[in-house]
């Protein structure tokens, strides 16, 4: 029984610990937590609106991004922004869907197939992603798409036959169902981390996921080929600790508003200039980049309508309005 007690207590006192709230403003230095290399596009954009800041504010503020998980792995990094522990991270919301299912809108296969459409979902979806993450004690600053997803596998696929059986590597709710609706295998405990090492155990053999991510991983030298589906964008948030806003003078906190836009602006660039870099890339080392067979994207599409209406299911009135207004906008 005392034992029970116990680990309650031992798991409160770990978190505390984990995520110590500091004063972000003390001395004027605020780290920024991301897990992205510091070659990841994504990574390059948080070092430029750190930069902006620190020139709007005068030098009073300066920001120290810590790249690569350095400061706070992955699935820590929103709980360390809510608590203070730091004051800035950014964080892949799709992987939080389980708490709310608008957290997964930008990974709805076959809503928004390319970057304008992207900022479009994005734009609709904004005043109800943020009243939300103020419930998280979170404010968004920008965003930035990833390049579109596509298959990446090892054999041919000529349709959903094809992945029958095999191994995939499952991130989000997202990728996780179309894992069930297909028939594919999801092996237990691998993580982004591990990911080339499952691929050399084929405990994975197909994965969704963008260019940049087979670009950047060198996935080439595993798997041959990459299916351009253009299925969805996923985009990564770069959030504030509200509190920390909040407590800020009126001039630092129009200057991380003004860097913010500036950084979402030059991140929708970016991401856009890149995606034929990852292309290339990847084919000049080997791959091959194929389109979809007609069966193949017929039976993608079949399943993307699924997923969305499953996702209205949760969502109600509030998901449909949101891709009402994104449909009014997207047919302008």
């Amino acid at each position: 029984m005392a034992g029970r007690k116990l680990k309650p207590f031992i798991a409160t006192f770990l978190a505390a610990n984990l995520f110590t709230a500091l004063p972000a403003s003390a001395n004027g230095f605020w780290e920024f937590a991301t897990a992205y290399s510091k070659d990841n596009y994504h990574t390059q954009v948080a070092q430029s609106f750190s930069r902006a800041v620190e020139v709007c504010t005068g030098g009073s503020i300066k920001i120290n991004v810590h790249s690569g998980g350095s400061l706070y792995r992955s699935a820590e990094i929103k709980k360390a922004v809510e608590v203070a522990a730091v004051p800035i991270g950014e964080v892949f919301l799709a992987s939080y869907a389980d708490l709310d299912p608008l957290f997964s809108l930008d990974s709805l296969p076959f809503v928004a197939t390319d970057y304008d459409q992207s900022l479009k979902l994005h734009n609709a979806s904004k005043n109800e992603l943020e009243a939300l993450l103020a419930k998280h004690n979170t404010r968004l600053l920008y965003s930035v798409p990833w390049s579109p997803q596509g298959i990446f596998t090892d054999n041919p696929i000529e349709d959903l036959s094809s992945l029958s059986g095999k191994g995939f590597f499952a991130f989000d709710k997202t990728t996780r169902r179309i894992a069930e609706l297909t028939g594919m295998m999801m092996p237990p405990k691998v993580k982004i981390a591990e990911l080339e090492y499952a691929i050399d155990l084929k405990k994975v053999e197909i994965l969704i996921s963008s260019a940049a991510t087979g670009y950047n991983r060198k996935i080439w030298n595993r798997l041959s080929y990459f299916y351009d589906i253009r299925g969805w964008l996923p985009r990564n948030y770069v959030l504030i600790n509200e509190d920390t806003f909040k407590t800020a003078t009126t001039q630092v906190q129009n200057c991380l508003l003004s860097s913010a836009r500036l950084a979402q602006e030059t991140g929708e660039l970016k991401a856009r200039n890149e995606t034929a870099k990852f292309l290339k890339g990847m084919e000049d080392n080997g791959m091959k980049i194929l389109e979809p067979s007609e069966a193949l994207s017929k039976e993608l599409k079949l399943i993307g309508e699924t997923i969305t209406l499953e996702w209205l299911g949760e969502m109600g009135s509030q998901g449909q309005d949101i891709l009402d207004r994104y449909k009014a906008e997207n047919e302008e």
